[in-house]
């Protein structure tokens, strides 16, 4: 009886070591199944392209302001002229923030901007003074 059980525990380690091999890539499948979250891809969003004229003497950062999120889409020249293209979450009015180099800041309105397209935006010497001027047709 005993040389019966020393086979069986012989056995028993190349059980559980086969058993892991074949358990270790099932969970692997559904590890990366699980990591790609449905929810992630439910966000529509808008393509824009705002054109930026600056008639700021100083270089102008523009940043873009979805969801109190804070991104920079680039920096305009004193005087100069810039396109953006970002998308946008959809249905969310367009929310734009500029900051000079010397630390001036202005949050434009929200603009009732929606759909994607080209948009203009000018840049005046007192940030306050800064619009949109037209929402091009796509």
């Amino acid at each position: 009886m005993s040389g019966s059980n020393t086979a069986t525990n012989h056995l028993v380690p190349w059980a559980l070591g086969i058993a892991l091999l074949l358990f270790v890539p099932m969970m692997e499948g559904c590890v990366s199944a699980a990591s790609d979250n449905p929810f992630a891809e439910a966000t529509n969003t808008d393509r824009f392209i705002l054109r930026v004229e600056s008639r700021n003497t100083y270089e102008v950062s523009v940043f873009v302001n979805p969801a109190g999120r804070r991104n920079l889409l680039g920096t305009v020249p004193g005087n100069g002229l810039e396109f953006f293209e970002f998308d946008y979450p959809a249905g969310r009015p367009l929310n734009v923030e500029l900051e000079t180099r010397i630390g001036d800041r202005y949050r434009l309105p929200a603009a009732p901007i929606f759909g994607g397209g080209r948009v203009d935006l000018v840049v005046m010497n007192t940030l306050r003074n800064s619009r949109f001027v037209r929402r091009s047709p796509d």
